[in-house]
């Protein structure tokens, strides 16, 4: 089973000291001074948790009252609500409790059942868990008067670190107002978290490929995979686009789109989940996959020891080789970006990451040049080949075509005695643009003017530079002259006569030309 070999993105942000902010240090409770009236036991009371976050990690806030007032000294340019927070309840003492010195927390009292999920501390069970809302609230109401532990039990995984537990004594005194008891208490807590970003990698025919050949006409198939991050459901915005080279044709109904830990287990996205476009024009054109928000939240998200990835695939024809001035091979590559939005990211809403030059997947398609000269070197113009893929291929006639299944024939060239076949591979996948070669052969499908075929097919190496104007220098074919041949229907004694007649007739004007005598 192939495996994307790709480095996961790893949360190591420390938490700030914003942490110990949430409400009067760790604790929101005093003892009670002499004058103060006795609180009403009847009453019941409540805890309003506003959950908030920044990525400011110097960012320590105003330390609480218990107040709800308290949301006016919040820093709205620093943090933001923060969502899908749970935090879990426990009542660990009755009225006796209140204005006692605080208890300290111990993480090795907490623990969770896991069959029913409950949480319990210090064999306490738990009173109740609320998850925060789109405003970063979770409120806890009609509570029995006493002491309260508050624990965040659950954080997305952009949080680095959950916030600390606080206890709370319910009522706590008024500390605007001493004399006076406060029923309805609000907490502040507050989180430093680091938003893990999605990752983006190509590659060519299978996964973690980079150099792949081809010839003119070939199919190809590219395979974007897109790791996701550990922060997957906070996202509004994931977006794959590919711009294609003009030297490529898109092929139509190609695109494949899949998710999962692996590659060949990925399952297929449905439709309804993401917005396709895909190229209209006959060559180049772009390739855009825009996943949903709803989709995104509802997707299981990565780990420090699971990758989830959504893998894209699609196919292109090559309608075009490419050689620099020198006649060399070139590349055409293709990269990839990805545009993504954070729901809930403070300071800033949107990111963008393209892939690099050195890991942008390429495909080469090489070509032949070589030149046609008679015996004293001299080119020739008017000859024509074929080319194939095998000596037995070209003794048998079976030559490589166009796209219209017509055999590609090259007529040498005025002047140079050029011929050139172009859009033709070489090496092996894997194989960079100037590794490997391919063995081609020629067929001389009609000579010049007074020259005669060559007998046989002949072999030539296509490799990176078998396109040069070097290499055709030194790559030549040799036409020799046909023999003269008797005229047609001559005989010997014709030959005689006519030759006779020939030296009558040269006496006859040599006589005529004799001076007379007077």
């Amino acid at each position: 089973m192939m495996k994307v070999n790709h480095k996961t993105k790893k949360i190591t942000a420390a938490i700030s000291a914003a942490l110990a902010t949430s409400i009067l240090a760790t604790t929101a409770f005093a003892a009670a001074p002499d004058s103060l009236p006795v609180f009403d036991t009847d009453t019941k009371g409540s805890i309003t948790v506003h959950k908030y976050q920044t990525d400011d990690e110097n960012y320590v806030g105003s330390k609480g009252t218990g107040l709800a007032s308290d949301i006016d000294k919040i820093d709205t340019t620093k943090v933001s609500p923060l969502a899908n927070v749970t935090f879990t309840l426990f009542q660990i003492g009755g009225t006796d409790s209140i204005g006692t010195s605080a208890p300290t927390y111990s993480s090795e009292l907490l623990e969770q059942n896991t069959s029913t999920n409950k949480w319990s501390y210090d064999n306490i069970e738990e009173t109740k868990s609320v998850i925060t809302d789109s405003e970063g609230l979770a409120a806890f109401t009609d509570l029995n008067l006493g002491r309260y532990l508050v624990v965040e039990t659950k954080a997305p995984n952009s949080v680095v670190t959950k916030s600390e537990p606080f206890f709370v004594d319910v009522p706590m005194t008024d500390t605007t107002n001493n004399n006076s008891w406060l029923y309805d208490i609000h907490a502040f807590p507050k989180n430093v978290v680091k938003y893990d970003t999605p990752d983006i990698d190509k590659a060519i025919t299978d996964i973690g490929n980079k150099h792949e050949t081809a010839s003119k006409g070939d199919t190809l198939s590219w395979i974007i995979s897109s790791a996701t991050p550990t922060t997957l459901n906070d996202y509004n915005k994931y977006i794959l686009s590919d711009t294609l080279d003009d030297k490529l044709s898109f092929v139509a109904n190609s695109v494949k789109i899949t998710w999962g830990a692996d590659y060949d287990t990925a399952t297929e996205v449905n439709a309804s989940n993401y917005t396709l476009t895909v190229p209209t024009s006959s060559k180049g054109g772009s390739i855009s996959v825009s996943f949903k928000a709803d989709y995104l939240s509802s997707l299981t998200e990565s780990t420090e020891t699971t990758t989830y990835y959504f893998f894209v695939t699609y196919k292109t024809k090559v309608i075009e080789a490419t050689f620099d001035t020198d006649g060399n091979a070139e590349s055409i590559t293709n990269g990839v970006n990805i545009e993504y939005d954070y729901t809930n990211k403070p300071n800033e809403d949107t990111g963008k990451k393209t892939i690099d030059n050195d890991d942008k997947p390429e495909v080469h398609s090489g070509g032949l040049r070589f030149t046609k000269t008679n015996a004293n070197g001299e080119a020739l113009a008017g000859a024509e080949f074929k080319i194939a893929t095998s000596k037995d291929n070209a003794l048998n006639g079976i030559f490589i075509k166009d796209e219209n299944g017509n055999d590609i024939v090259s007529t040498s060239k005025e002047k140079t005695g050029y011929v050139e076949f172009t859009g033709l591979k070489y090496g092996s996948t894997g194989n960079k643009l100037t590794e490997g070669s391919t063995t081609y052969w020629v067929v001389e499908t009609n000579a010049p003017q007074g020259y005669q075929l060559l007998t046989e097919p002949k072999s030539f190496e296509v490799n990176y530079n078998s396109f040069s104007t070097t290499h055709a220098l030194s790559a030549k074919l040799v036409n020799n002259p046909g023999l003269d041949l008797p005229l047609t229907g001559a005989t010997s004694a014709a030959i005689i006569s006519l030759a006779g007649i020939a030296l009558v007739a040269f006496a006859g004007i040599m006589l005529l030309k004799k001076p007379k005598k007077n």
